[in-house]
């Protein structure tokens, strides 16, 4: 009987428990249909997570915003940005997120990070290929340049030069003239002028900046595109070959102008004087000394060229010389185009971004425009956008004058091995920034991209090039066409040969062994007892000098024998 009792009451309490059930089911149901999430309200634009930064698209206008709320997950932006005419867009937006460390105050991006300093990069890379064309333009052969610029091949034509092989005398149409006078490169722009600055790197990204805001601030694949189209209508090269000359001299005529080397290397023309006459005093090397390095094979490739000079030198001493076969220059116009009202300035030229655009708001290169672009350009972009400040690294190189002024001081009996080298080491003043570590990646100035942007050395440059060992070996590579086998200061201590300071020959290398290593090639003797050398330095100049040094070299050494 209990037991009866006991099943109904368990079956009337879960008859009631489903009733209050079904009867909270249809209330809750009921009240959902009258209830609208905040989650499920229509939204009238979309908004997209930019790295640190918060894109919202509308119809009409393009802006930067921070949303009111964020996923755990997302980017917190620091403060808040807004696109504008008169900043670097991109340098406010990056490729990708910093790791960041709050314990040692790093930011989760750095500067060097942004699509600002990509796009500094990329032009840094193109203007430094550029400027390898133009230098390997002036090492080409009068002939080269005729081909490669449709210059008349007939321009080149002198008289007849008994010492040079390819010269038939009963063949006028072979006596052309393989070698340059004076090489002249001139930097101008639109207007013809002489540029103080030949690179234009912020004239187009202050355009793109200004484009791409009316098109889209954040296309970073735009404005890559953008701005190497600009980089490409904007530099030009031109070259001009002179009439053939004569200076009614003899053969190989060339005059020197000590006193103007002399203020290249800071000496005085007494200097230079007996600077000339204490090359005779120079000691020559007679047999190789027995040790190992990788200079000796350089040493024993040049024996044979030395006996056959030798040779050559005795039978033009008993040929009377005949009169000049003739001279002629070259001239390498490079033309970069900025900013200015003339008819030829990238802002007329620019078929892309010249064309208005009204469903933009785009209204071409009108003067509002144009006065956005400049006003950008003439900020310092280094406090603004903690950019890097890659300036013109290109310094003054010596002139022809000067060289042939320096290539005087070389002894008479100098080999032609040697003249090379030291040529090709005055040629590179000027030209190759100093960076710490800096090796070379090939023979030459193309592919290098020296000057180009790279990561900071331990001195904070920023310019890609040659330290003091590594321009050596550039030197010997390019010059001689042979790598030497060590790079570093330490590792050209074990090249060649050890010579005394008595034995010094122009193109034999000097260097510093101490807590302060430094390499340089050695050019001459001042009178004083400094060595005048030919070296890639850090410092104020951080590029390739010429300048006299205090005697403090330890270790002298030969990579060539004659």
């Amino acid at each position: 009987m209990i037991r009866q009792l006991r099943k109904n009451y368990d079956r009337g309490i879960r008859l009631f428990s489903a009733f209050i059930m079904t009867l909270l089911g249809i209330c809750l149901g009921a009240y959902s249909r009258f209830y609208v999430s905040e989650y499920d309200t229509p939204k009238q634009e979309t908004v997209r997570a930019i790295n640190n930064t918060y894109y919202k698209a509308t119809a009409s206008q393009a802006s930067f915003e921070r949303p009111e709320s964020t996923p755990s997950d997302s980017i917190t932006a620091e403060e808040e940005f807004i696109p504008s005419l008169t900043k670097l867009n991109m340098a406010f937006l990056y490729s990708h997120q910093g790791e960041g460390n709050t314990d040692t105050g790093q930011v989760p991006y750095a500067a060097a990070e942004s699509y600002a300093a990509q796009a500094l990069t990329l032009l840094s890379k193109k203007d430094a290929n550029w400027l390898a064309s133009i230098y390997e333009i002036a090492e080409m052969s009068p002939e080269e340049v005729a081909v490669r610029f449709q210059l008349p091949r007939e321009n080149l034509l002198g008289t007849y030069n008994p010492s040079d092989p390819l010269h038939n005398p009963d063949d006028s149409s072979s006596w052309v003239i393989h070698r340059w006078e004076n090489v002249t490169t001139s930097f101008i722009n639109e207007q013809r002028q002489e540029l103080s600055s030949i690179s234009n790197k912020k004239d187009i990204l202050s355009m793109a900046n200004t484009f791409l805001y009316y098109k889209d601030p954040k296309d970073f694949e735009s404005f890559c595109e953008y701005i190497q189209y600009l980089w490409d209508i904007s530099h030009s090269i031109s070259c001009q070959i002179s009439s053939v000359y004569y200076c009614g001299g003899e053969l190989d005529c060339q005059t020197a102008t000590p006193s103007q080397a002399a203020d290249a290397a800071q000496l005085t023309d007494q200097e230079i004087s007996d600077i000339t006459e204490s090359g005779s005093e120079i000691v020559e090397e007679e047999e190789i000394k027995e040790e190992i390095g990788p200079g000796v094979e350089l040493i024993k490739a040049s024996l044979s060229e030395a006996a056959k000079e030798e040779e050559t030198a005795a039978e033009a001493e008993s040929v009377q010389q005949p009169a000049c076969p003739g001279h002629v220059d070259l001239y390498i116009t490079a033309m970069v185009r900025g900013e200015s009202e003339a008819d030829g300035s990238l802002f007329s030229i620019d078929s892309m971004g010249g064309a208005s655009d009204e469903t933009i708001g785009w209204n071409g290169w009108d003067e509002k425009a144009k006065e956005e672009t400049r006003n950008l350009a003439q900020m310092n972009w280094a406090e603004s956008f903690q950019l890097p400040s890659a300036s013109d690294y290109v310094q003054s190189s010596l002139t022809k004058d000067e060289i042939s002024a320096y290539l005087s001081l070389l002894p008479d009996s100098i080999s032609q091995e040697r003249t090379a080298l030291i040529e090709y080491a005055l040629y590179s003043v000027g030209r190759l920034p100093y960076y710490w570590g800096g090796k070379p990646s090939t023979a030459g100035y193309m592919g290098n991209e020296f000057g180009s942007v790279v990561e900071p050395d331990e001195e904070g440059r920023i310019l890609k090039g040659l330290d003091c060992s590594g321009w050596i070996s550039w030197l010997y590579w390019s010059a001689l066409g042979q790598r030497l086998e060590k790079e570093g200061t330490a590792g050209l201590a074990g090249c060649g040969i050890e010579i005394s300071k008595e034995e010094l020959q122009p193109g034999d290398i000097l260097l510093r062994l101490d807590e302060e290593p430094h390499g340089a090639v050695f050019l001459a003797w001042a009178p004083d007892g400094k060595t005048i050398v030919i070296h890639e330095t850090s410092g104020s100049n951080n590029n390739v000098i010429v300048s006299a040094t205090d005697n403090d070299w330890t270790s002298c050494r030969r990579l060539l024998s004659n």
